[in-house]
């Protein structure tokens, strides 16, 4: 007569399982969106108007205004340089450890830092609609999603080749 009983008890073995690893995923997705939401954009920045340079905080930024960003700084916003050249570290955004030569015309994103130079840049997308608040916006929608088709598929398989004789 054939023991039935072990079944049940590694299919709960590997549910439970199943769950530990999602919430340990969960918990490593959560660190790094949190990460990446303190490492954003800078509280200030240095607007450039007809009187001078004029300290404001970043999420006063409107489309179109022009932003000086010195040696050392994060950029306020996404946009286009107008003026100026300088090295800038885009690792927070693409990922690339080195830094490239933006000048007149090159496109910035927001967050990433100036290692040397600086420049001035037109405002084309501020504060929560900036390429690095896009991205955190995808990973909250990722850690909050559900688990895809081929994990599903593989614990069927898992599960067949479990059960079969």
């Amino acid at each position: 007569m054939p023991d039935f009983f072990d079944t049940p008890v590694l299919l709960m073995f590997f549910v439970s399982m199943g769950k530990t690893i999602e919430a340990k995923a969960r918990s490593v997705t959560a660190h790094s969106l949190s990460a990446v939401g303190s490492k954003s954009l800078p509280d200030a920045a240095t607007l450039v108007t007809p009187d001078g340079l004029v300290q404001v905080h970043s999420s006063s930024l409107q489309v179109g205004a022009r932003v000086f960003v010195s040696s050392g700084s994060a950029i306020p916003c996404d946009g286009v340089v107008v003026e100026g050249s300088a090295s800038v570290n885009e690792s927070s955004v693409t990922g690339e450890p080195l830094p490239s030569l933006k000048s007149s015309g090159s496109d910035v994103f927001a967050s990433c830092l100036i290692v040397d130079g600086s420049i001035t840049v037109r405002a084309s997308r501020v504060a929560g609609s900036t390429t690095i608040c896009l991205l955190s916006r995808l990973v909250a929608d990722a850690h909050n999603g559900r688990v895809s088709l081929q994990v599903c598929l593989f614990v069927g398989y898992l599960f067949e080749y479990i059960t079969s004789p």
